[in-house]
């Protein structure tokens, strides 16, 4: 239940930049994204895959996004287009039972969140991605750690 708090708030947190952005691609994507990881949260069958399904195609358009926009810095681009990419991967290694540890993932998106804030790169346009993303990996480690 702690793990489902602390997502959601993350969620709600990553809404609120969304909206502060004002871009309607940004608030579109974030939306998707959202829908997709609350209905993966708090359902369970064919529900949570679908809602799996929804936040991997989101988590993959973000990545096209930061991958074509020209709204936002180089630094910005490569930040979120790299944790949108490790997300994708993560989910989908783990959705699939593929042997391997798979933990660095995470622990990678969490390293790039730290690495671009303390090099001050210009990240308010992606500031609700970055947030979501981080909030993810960081659930995934904390869920990891709380099994052993």
């Amino acid at each position: 239940m702690m793990l489902h708090a602390v997502m959601v708030s993350g969620m709600v947190l990553s809404l609120y930049f969304a909206i502060k952005t004002r871009n309607a691609y940004i608030i579109l994507i974030m939306l998707g994204l959202l829908i997709g990881a609350g209905t993966f949260l708090f359902s369970s069958g064919i529900l949570q895959t679908l809602g799996l399904i929804l936040y991997l195609g989101f988590a993959a358009i973000t990545g096209l996004y930061a991958l074509f926009t020209n709204k936002m810095t180089l630094g910005a681009r490569f930040v979120l287009a790299v944790m949108a990419g490790l997300i994708l991967v993560y989910w989908t290694w783990k959705s699939f039972h593929l042997p391997g540890s798979i933990m660095f993932v995470p622990m990678a998106v969490i390293l790039i969140q730290v690495i671009a804030i303390i090099r001050k790169a210009e990240l308010k346009p992606v500031l609700a991605f970055i947030t979501l993303f981080g909030t993810d990996a960081f659930v995934v480690l904390l869920e990891e750690w709380l099994k052993h």
